[in-house]
């Protein structure tokens, strides 16, 4: 009786990673297709996230959550339209999270060792930008905002032009899905946590040349 008051576990984790607006990779069951979402809304015995555009062609879900690799699977109890006529979908909680494995794939963290070249529109015509990479994964990148141009979550940055140590310089769509402050190097810095509109073409390519400029750890002092 007292979980109906203060919740269950499981749901208690979804709440705490709700702070945390965690990008979610989401394919249907089976397959190896998958969209960026995001985690909307935690209730007792389901969850709200980010759907795919057009039919739903299957109720079964596998969902992996990037922030801690966690992955669970799910059905889709029925799909719905936010206020910026985005998809939703409304899906059971499942009764646990499955923990990443050895093999699980990671986020790359290669600040300073990688930029991105935004275009931006002004008055004036088109201008670029040239921001550094604070780290980079299968679901997209985060980039260090030194800048004094402010981004908000839902801003789209087409034609971003990413560099990472002798990798060819590769164009991707980015999407900011958050906005937030994180300690980077001596100084707190703004951090656009962007999702890839598509998956890119030579993203093995840049996860690769991200894990060779990546500062490895220092060996501990005997």
């Amino acid at each position: 009786m007292l979980s109906a008051f203060f919740g269950n576990k499981i749901e208690k984790e979804f709440k705490q990673l709700l702070k945390e607006a965690p990008e979610l990779e989401i394919r249907y069951a089976g397959e190896e297709e998958y969209a960026v979402s995001r985690l909307r809304k935690v209730f007792r015995d389901s969850l709200i996230i980010g759907g795919f555009k057009g039919a739903l062609r299957k109720k079964e879900l596998e969902i992996r959550i990037l922030s801690n690799m966690t992955s669970f699977k799910t059905e889709v109890i029925r799909t719905g339209i936010d206020h910026n006529g985005n998809p939703i979908f409304y899906v059971k909680i499942p009764a646990k999270l499955n923990m990443a494995g050895n093999a699980a794939r990671k986020r790359f963290v290669i600040h300073p060792n990688g930029t991105v070249k935004i275009l931006l529109s002004t008055n004036r015509g088109q201008k670029s930008l040239v921001l550094k990479i604070f780290d980079i994964g299968e679901g997209g990148i985060s980039i260090v905002n030194d800048s004094k141009i402010g981004f908000k979550p839902g801003t789209k940055l087409f034609q971003t032009m990413i560099t990472i140590g002798s990798m060819s310089d590769q164009l991707v769509d980015l999407l900011v899905a958050n906005v937030k402050n994180r300690q980077v190097g001596d100084s707190m810095q703004q951090l656009l946590i962007c999702t890839f509109k598509k998956q890119p073409r030579a993203l093995k390519e840049m996860l690769s040349a991200a894990q060779s400029v990546a500062p490895k750890p220092k060996p501990a002092k005997n």
